[in-house]
This record gives structure tokens, sequence and C-alpha cells, in this order.
């Protein structure tokens, strides 16, 4: 993603929270304690940057979808779901660190504790 390229905007909100959207159409919402919300138009993968920093890993079938949910070692979690026909309808993450791809692919990885 790209949010200095020519048409994106940041908007400062008088509460305190920010806005940026892309000229692709993705927002990313900013609270005032700093949390960010992410709103892509398409991810075409959702991945994991390292195996090993996985602390667990649980999958459940429900109703026709599959629901995934990663904890890291040390903290940070990842839950997404996938219907039957392999679209992602739900996903969210906290305490990590997050990287998309040109190619709409979003990459998970465990935050380092310092």
């Amino acid at each position: 993603m790209e949010f200095d390229g020519p048409g994106s905007t940041i908007k400062r909100n008088a509460d305190g929270t920010m806005s940026i959207s892309t000229t692709a159409g993705d927002v990313i919402e900013i609270d005032q304690k700093g949390s960010a919300s992410v709103h892509l138009k398409q991810i075409k993968a959702v991945g994991i940057h390292n195996l090993a920093d996985v602390e667990s890993h649980n999958i459940n079938n429900i109703v026709g979808s599959v629901s995934h949910y990663v904890r890291f070692i040390g903290g940070g979690e990842v839950r997404f779901v996938y219907n039957a026909s392999g679209q992602l309808i739900e996903l969210s993450a906290t305490n990590v660190i997050t990287t998309v791809s040109q190619n709409n692919e979003i990459v998970f990885k465990r935050k380092q504790v310092t």
C-alpha cells in the first residue's frame, strides 16, 4: 500500500482521530490511543511471517466456514474466517506487526518484547 502517492489523503479529525485514504480505496483509521483499524478493499492471502513464533493455532469448521485463531509467543493474536468458497469474510489482529504487499497479501509477525 502506498500512503504518500498522488491522490492519497490524510485527515486529522477534531476529536484527535486520524484517517488515511489511499488511491486504491483502502482506509486506515487511527483512534486517540493510537490503535489502528485497517479497511482493505481486497485481501488475496493471509500469512504468518515465522511459524516458530506461533504459540498456538486453532482451526474450527463452523457452518460452511473455517475459522483460524493464531496466538503468538509473548502475546498478540490473529483471527480470520474463510467461507466454503475460499473467500476471506472476517479478519482481526491485535498486538502484532502487519505487512501488506502490493499484491494484497497480508502477513502477521510477532512483536518483539524490548
